[in-house]
């Protein structure tokens, strides 16, 4: 995933996150956590990368 696409991910879940409390849809929650999980898991991997970077110097 690059930038832009974090960008759209990160919108996505924002908006879906909106559009539950509004409306408080278990299909909308599911969606939801789904795009949170690939946000959390695209943050978790640019931290292990971070961390690796580090290591070799």
């Amino acid at each position: 995933m690059n930038a832009k696409e974090f960008r759209e991910a990160v919108a996505t879940m924002r908006s879906l996150q909106k559009e539950y409390f509004k409306n408080r849809d278990h299909l909308i929650l599911q969606r939801a956590k789904a795009m949170e999980k690939a946000v959390d898991d695209y943050i978790k991997e640019g931290e292990k990368e971070l961390n690796e970077q580090k290591s070799l110097f």
